[in-house]
């Protein structure tokens, strides 16, 4: 018997390894702009359009990371146990690739010349997406009570 519960949380402990993985990329991204590449100071950047429409698309991609959570993550969560947590497993990295990727615009965005303020400020959006959509079981399972039952 002892050897089956290691088995049913395992589910649970892939999510929280692949959640710290990409959790960890974001500040892998944040520190190799930081570290190498330093713009000029006064430096700016040439196509400001470039800021607006990566920052509509991560404001889009964050957005859709919630979305895919409380819509399509909590129905398939009313019936979650240990044992079928791998139903949630791709919604839940769907939402959280979504979240990192606002974190690798600003990446882009800071390559291209933009102030580390503003390159940051996609940094910090991704991370705080991230720690809400965190994969926290219990969670799941409380917010399972507010749908309706069938």
């Amino acid at each position: 018997m002892d050897n089956q519960q290691p088995i049913n949380k395992s589910p649970n402990i892939l999510l929280w390894i692949i959640w710290f993985a990409l959790l960890g990329a974001i500040l892998t991204y944040l520190a190799v702009l930081k570290i190498s590449f330093q713009p000029e100071k006064g430096a700016t950047l040439e196509n400001d359009m470039l800021v607006k429409i990566l920052g509509g698309v991560g404001l889009c991609g964050i957005a859709a990371a919630f979305f895919i959570r409380n819509v399509i993550t909590l129905p398939m969560a009313k019936k979650l146990t240990p044992e079928t947590m791998m139903n949630v497993l791709p919604s839940c990295i769907i939402s959280w690739a979504l979240a990192e990727s606002v974190a690798i615009y600003g990446l882009v965005l800071g390559f291209q010349g933009a102030p580390f303020s503003i390159s940051s400020a996609f940094f910090l959006a991704s991370f705080a997406a991230m720690i809400f959509l965190s994969p926290n079981f219990a969670s799941l399972k409380g917010l399972v009570r507010v749908l309706p039952d069938e």
